[in-house]
């Protein structure tokens, strides 16, 4: 997610549901460490916090003109992490902290003549504002997320009355369940076929039909979209066929569904090897039909033959058998 438009996409997406209002243009990078530093008697201790993904995103302008700026954050899971909201607090804890400190380093070198005693002593002036800090949690599992989603979730709060349940604080969290995200199709880059594999995963009718509804797209698909695509189904075999596909730091991801059934490998996916003919790409068909549930029209087309050229090979191969 490093890649400044997939990020853009993400937040026009998840936050602005499908709305282009922030652009690759508007995604800085970030260093992905937080620091927070506590002075004592005789030490300094300093706690760092590194988040998988930061960056500065600038969407909009105030109404006072100013650009308006938002720090995002990733954090990637791939198991569920019952403790969740406490690390989103820690990690935007200390961004805050960062920025406090920042401030009253400048403050401070400006003079404190310029700044009242409590603000001094706040390190702030009454005027200065932070920016704002959201973290976003992509979760990759195969189970749906079953952990806490704010902090109340994660506290005892039985027999707390109502009352004493106000002054608890909260800390809501935002959790992406990849798997089950229902606005993938919403996407402009080519996290539509992360999130839409990923999504159709177990239902091989449904991963073959998104396979050819998008075929243009899995033929020039980023490497690095390739990849975390292959690794996140656990398919060793499309990351083995990545260097033979590459194309311009492209890969065809349709060809390499082509090349397992070549080489008849089967790990409950594809079955069946070709043998470059017309009548061994007409078995492929027959299996992917087969494995897939899906049309013959759709299996010609990650074959790479028409209807035409199956019939042919089925009526030839029908005559060697009589």
């Amino acid at each position: 997610m490093e890649n400044p438009e997939r990020f853009a996409d993400l937040l026009n997406t998840y936050v602005y549901e499908g709305k282009q209002i922030v652009r690759g243009e508007d995604v800085k990078e970030l260093n992905r460490s937080f620091s927070r530093v506590v002075k004592g008697k005789k030490n300094v201790k300093t706690q760092v916090v590194t988040a998988d993904v930061v960056k500065e995103v600038n969407g909009g302008m105030r109404p006072n003109g100013e650009m308006k700026a938002t720090v995002v954050s990733l954090e990637n899971q791939a198991l569920v992490h019952y403790a969740m909201p406490i690390r989103v607090m820690n990690l935007e804890a200390c961004g805050y902290h960062e920025q406090w400190r920042q401030k009253d380093n400048e403050n401070r070198k400006a003079g404190r003549n310029k700044m009242t005693e409590s603000e001094f002593l706040s390190g702030v002036t009454s005027k200065q504002r932070f920016t704002p800090m959201i973290t976003l949690v992509l979760y990759f599992g195969k189970e749906p997320w079953n952990g806490p989603k704010c902090l109340w979730e994660l506290l005892d709060l039985e027999g707390y009355s109502e009352q004493e349940k106000k002054l608890i604080a909260d800390y809501p969290i935002n959790v992406i369940d990849v798997r089950r995200y229902e606005n993938s199709d919403l996407f402009r880059t080519d996290l539509k076929l992360i999130f839409g594999v990923l999504k159709r995963e177990n239902s091989k009718k449904e991963l073959a039909e998104f396979l050819q509804e998008n075929q243009k797209e899995f033929e020039a698909i980023k490497t690095d979209a390739y990849n975390m695509i292959s690794v996140m189904v656990g398919c060793d075999e499309l990351l083995e066929a990545e260097e033979k596909n590459r194309t311009g730091g492209e890969n065809n991801m349709c060809k390499a569904i082509y090349d397992m059934v070549e080489d008849g490998r089967q790990e409950g996916r594809l079955e069946g090897k070709a043998e470059g003919k017309a009548e061994g790409k007409a078995e492929d068909v027959d299996r992917i039909c087969q494995t897939f549930d899906v049309t013959l029209e759709a299996a010609c087309d990650v074959v790479g033959i028409s209807v035409e050229q199956y019939n042919q090979a089925k009526e030839r191969m029908t005559e060697i058998y009589v």
